[in-house]
């Protein structure tokens, strides 16, 4: 899906990370040994097609060598772009990754349906009724807002001196649960601390792509993973929009409306804008947001159906937030 070059290990020399995806279906089927009876097949293949991303180490030598360190990414989900880059300025390279295929209204996802049975409707050989069997499925699928792949998050791993990976991106408020693609990292504001841009792909509950703009706020390495800057006094932003759009099920009173959500949407303290006013008016909305409870502190996401989506710019706010 896709790849990035950087020195994981600090060692001076360019090793390289390739994004697959990987099946928690096969790796079930694989941990149990289970195999569909009657059919001939290269039961390596399984495991090799679903195995996840693979991190190659550049070797003294010359040349490249798995590395163990990729074990702790290798299970990411569905994934698609990445960014290989330092955002906690420790002088090793952390690794932000885009998942998810295709969400639906229906958390029943197609993938089980495909390990366990479609797969072996069909060969390589051109059929036409095989053909008209996939289309059928796909249809009968999106029909009953079935997902494909579905539901997953994107993933922040900090890298821990080069010994291993942690998954901190819910702390960090950019696990989003929204499908999407690409990924690209850089110091937007000239702060010293690269920001993330992504693009989502989304199916429901409208076909749409949007553009996501993360401001890096982190303060300190990840050893202490600390958000202190959140409780300074923050400056009027330079460009917002204090609109949001009604919940998407209309479900819910004004305290729904108590996180801003931007470009479009945050989640948590790491990232989640201050508190505004559907009304337009800004009130003491930024002294809220600076003597709020970030430090130490990390809120529960907001229900999938409570999230809105924000019209227009927005305003970037934030420890590592939108």
């Amino acid at each position: 899906m896709a790849h990035a070059l950087a020195d994981f290990n600090a060692d001076g020399r360019l090793d390289f990370l390739i994004i697959g995806m990987n099946s928690p279906t096969a790796d079930r089927l694989n941990h149990l040994g289970l195999w569909r009876s009657g059919i001939a097949e290269d039961r390596s293949m399984r495991g090799r097609m679903t195995y996840g991303n693979r991190l190659f180490f550049a070797r003294v030598a010359g040349g490249f060598e798995p590395s163990a360190l990729g074990d702790f990414i290798a299970r990411s989900g569905w994934s698609w772009g990445c960014s290989a880059s330092d955002f906690d300025n420790d002088g090793f390279v952390d690794v932000y990754i885009a998942n998810g295929h295709e969400t639906r209204r229906s958390v029943h996802d197609y993938e089980p349906e495909f390990w366990l049975h479609d797969i072996y409707a069909a060969t390589s050989t051109n059929d036409a009724a095989a053909n008209v069997y996939f289309q059928s499925r796909l249809n009968n699928r999106v029909g009953r807002d079935q997902s494909f792949g579905g539901y997953e998050k994107n993933r922040f791993y900090l890298n821990q001196r080069g010994a291993a990976f942690i998954e901190v991106g819910h702390l960090l408020g950019v696990s989003l649960e929204e499908d999407s693609r690409g990924v690209v990292a850089d110091d937007l504001d000239g702060d010293g601390r690269l920001d993330l841009v992504l693009t989502t792909f989304e199916a429901w509950p409208e076909t749409k792509q949007t553009l996501r703009i993360y401001r890096n706020n982190l303060t300190e390495t990840a050893t202490g993973l600390a958000f202190a800057s959140a409780r300074k006094a923050v400056a009027r932003p330079s460009w917002s929009h204090d609109h949001l759009a009604p919940c998407r099920r209309n479900c819910c009173a004004a305290d729904c409306h108590r996180r801003f959500l931007s470009f479009p949407t945050g989640e948590h303290d790491s990232f989640r804008p201050g508190k505004r006013h559907t009304s337009g008016k800004r009130g003491d909305s930024v002294d809220e947001w600076a003597k709020g409870d970030f430090a130490g502190s990390i809120n529960k996401p907001l229900p999938r159906h409570h999230r809105h989506q924000v019209n227009d710019q927005q305003s970037w706010r934030g420890d590592f937030r939108l």
